[in-house]
């Protein structure tokens, strides 16, 4: 009896303790998450604020229109009104970048940014009564010049350095973090063990306490994975079973096959040695960046984890190391937009202000050969300036490229007919291609016009197209190309950050033209398409490649009020999708806004859904079940066929054409309808129709990815016989 008592107290004491630890570290770990996303979002503020003031005083704000002032003041005014225009707001920007530093618990140095700002517009007044008084540029220009190297430099060193001590308290909140997160593990592994000693002195405790390691383990947020001496799994915890897909089985147990844990890029210089066998040896990481890859019979999608791991000295518990796992996939999405945002900015502040010199000194050279050219009586040298006068329009043509990229010219919209773009681009294509490779153009409907720069359009073209031969030719794989037309209509918003005209209203959409590039080469990784249209990003070796097509492709589809897309499959092919304005049948302008075609509901019927992306699968459920539809979803072929062999009541079929496994879309597609050739068939691929073989001869109707519920209503009921 006295040892009864004494286990009761000690497993009521334990409980109290772990009970005490979680609300502590609870309290303290979403106190810290708190101030992170605090300061998280204050680095954002200010990395924006930055950006914006750097555009508004650099080589194409302030700085371009003070000379301006200087040089063309006296006959365009505007020049100098620009510059206190654009004095004013940096002032305004600047006073946002201080509270933003303030409140990141920073201090700015904003004097060398003030001064500059301030230099420039107290010196405007000075150029006008220079103007005023009919003084020419030049003299007006030494009066008024000023060194702002240094402080631009100075600004330069300021806004990186600020960054950078917002980014070192970001960093070190996560290293409080971290601490916390490990000696909340640690603190309730011990109770753990004395628990666990506790409850083995009494058997009718033991039920109560394992659900109380249980709660306690379950009740710790992130992946939580622990290895025994041998690196096998000795425990898990809820969030990681889920995260890994791991199999309900007794511990311990080896890592399992299907799951891939890899360093990112930004983890992997200089290490040799896995994260797994770090972690397995009791070695130390602290949030390193990992790829997360869950093969077959997992479908789920990869994912960035920030991994650290640390060595456990615990006698008795018989554990060596544990790993914590942060599902990060989000946030990095956001920093890597928010960098690359940055990036483009800046090269295009670079690209413009070397364009716009350029032109400068293009100008000149047009206005000294057209001189000399009423000098010179002699026939050669006629031909010689001429040739000169060539090279200049040559280089302006070089320069209205740059500047386009640059978003600071937006070339010459024009209305311009599908079928002639595609007749203009014909040769220059089959030029480029070897014998090897075809070429096929066509168009989903007839007169399609589109509102562009016929010439940006068709170099943007050209080069995608160049893209795609070059990967055909250095993988061996592929032998097609395919460049197709069709309209599509989006909602209002959609495309409406990149929309320079008027916004539609509320429930009407916008026509576009989708221009499409296909290939059915070997297709491109999930780090290669994301980063695929960065400036001076290549895979081609180095000497044989700018990285620039895509890039500017994609500068030119922004300018042009569109987008561009990438559909890729590693093995399976690309399509690059230009989508540009719809051009008004009758004038050089964008067509007006159209209502939002209806869609149509179901009447009851049930939906096979085969479709191996995870996340389109989970929203086309809920998009078809809005529509009124029973939906069975399959994350692939052979589940698909499952589900119909089990006699589940299925009235259409609707399948992704490429999809793992043994079977993809087109060989469910043939089962399906030999079991029952009365049952419709609808197919889904991202590309455009490009499908070889004896695929290509099936009359099965084929929906393109991605497509708006409208769309797909229609061909659901066209398919069911509505």
């Amino acid at each position: 009896m006295p040892k009864r008592r004494s286990a009761g107290g000690m497993l009521l004491a334990g409980v109290l303790a772990v009970l005490a630890t979680i609300v502590t570290f609870a309290i303290s770990l979403t106190s810290l998450q708190a101030r992170i996303a605090s300061i998280q979002q204050v680095e954002l503020r200010f990395e924006t604020t930055a950006q914006e003031l750097l555009a508004t005083v650099g080589f194409a704000g302030l700085i371009h229109d003070f000379k301006n002032c200087v040089i063309r003041g006296g006959a365009e005014p505007a020049y100098c009104d620009a510059t206190e225009a654009r004095a004013a707001e940096a002032l305004v920007l600047l006073a946002e970048l201080e509270a933003s530093a303030t409140a990141g618990g920073v201090a700015l140095e904003a004097a060398p940014i003030l001064e500059m700002v301030e230099a420039y517009r107290s010196r405007v007044p000075q150029v006008r009564a220079g103007h005023a008084a009919g003084r020419p540029a030049e003299q007006i220009d030494a009066a008024v010049r000023w060194d702002d190297e240094p402080s631009a430099r100075a600004f330069s060193a300021i806004i990186e350095t600020t960054s950078r001590q917002i980014n070192a308290r970001v960093e070190g909140l996560y290293r409080d973090t971290f601490i916390q997160y490990t000696l909340a593990i640690l603190v309730l592994l011990c109770i753990g063990g004395w628990l666990l000693f506790a409850i083995r002195t009494e058997s009718r405790a033991t039920r109560d306490r394992e659900s109380q390691l249980t709660a306690v383990f379950s009740a710790v947020a992130g992946g939580l994975v622990a290895f025994d001496a041998e690196g096998r799994i000795a425990l898990t915890n809820p969030a990681a079973a889920d995260m890994l897909d791991l199999p309900d089985q007794p511990t311990p147990f080896d890592w399992p096959a299907h799951v891939e844990i890899t360093w990112a890029e930004a983890s992997a210089a200089g290490r040799t040695e896995p994260p797994l066998s770090t972690a397995h040896a009791g070695g130390r990481l602290h949030e390193e960046l990992c790829h997360l890859r869950l093969s077959a019979p997992s479908s789920r999608p990869d994912r960035l984890l920030r991994v650290s791991a640390a060595r456990l000295d615990l006698p008795g518990l018989g554990l060596r190391s544990v790993l914590t796992m942060e599902d990060v996939s989000e946030q990095e999405q956001q920093r890597r937009r928010i960098e690359r945002v940055a990036r483009l900015d800046a090269l295009g502040q670079l690209t413009g202000g070397i364009a716009h010199d350029f032109n400068n000194h293009l100008a000149t050279i047009l206005y000294a050969v057209d001189l000399a050219a009423r000098e010179v009586e002699s026939e050669r040298g006629q031909v010689l300036l001429q040739s000169a006068l060539r090279t200049v329009e040559r280089g302006r043509e070089l320069t209205d490229r740059l500047l386009s990229f640059a978003s600071r010219h937006p070339g010459t919209p024009r209305a311009e007919r599908v079928e002639a773009v595609f007749t203009g681009l014909r040769p220059l294509a089959e030029a480029a291609l070897p014998a090897t490779i075809t070429i096929e153009f066509s168009q989903a409907e007839p007169d399609l016009k589109l509102l562009c720069d016929l010439g940006q359009l068709e170099n943007a073209l050209l080069n995608i197209i160049l893209n795609a031969r070059d990967a055909i030719l250095s993988s061996g794989m592929g032998s097609h190309l395919r460049v197709h037309a069709r309209s599509i209509t989006l909602p209002a918003g959609r495309i409406g950050d990149r929309q320079a005209g008027a916004t539609p209203g509320a429930g009407e959409s916008h026509r576009y033209v989708e221009l499409s590039v296909t290939d059915d080469g070997p297709g491109m990784t999930a780090e290669v398409r994301a980063r695929a249209t960065e400036p001076f990003f290549t895979t081609k070796p180095l000497g044989e490649g700018t990285g620039l097509g895509l890039a500017m492709a994609y500068g030119f589809a922004r300018q042009s009020r569109g987008d561009l897309t990438i559909y890729s499959e590693e093995g399976h092919g690309t399509a690059v999708r230009l989508i540009l304005p719809r051009a008004d049948a009758t004038e050089d302008r964008r067509e007006e806004p159209v209502p939002p075609p209806d869609i149509l509901p179901a009447k009851g019927e049930s939906i096979l859904l085969a479709e191996d992306d995870e996340e389109l699968r989970t929203t086309m459920v809920i998009m078809l079940e809005d529509m009124g539809y029973r939906v069975e979803a399959a994350a692939n072929a052979a589940a698909a066929l499952e589900i119909v062999e089990r006699g589940t009541p299925i009235d259409l079929a609707l399948c992704d054409v490429i999809m793992p496994g043994e079977m993809n879309g087109m060989d469910l597609a043939k089962r399906l309808l030999a079991r029952d050739p009365e049952r419709p068939v609808l197919l889904m691929s991202g590309y455009a129709g490009l499908i070889s073989g004896e695929d290509a001869e099936s009359d099965l109707p084929i929906l393109r990815k991605p497509c708006m519920p409208a769309e797909l209503s229609r061909a659901l009921r066209a398919a069911l016989g509505d």
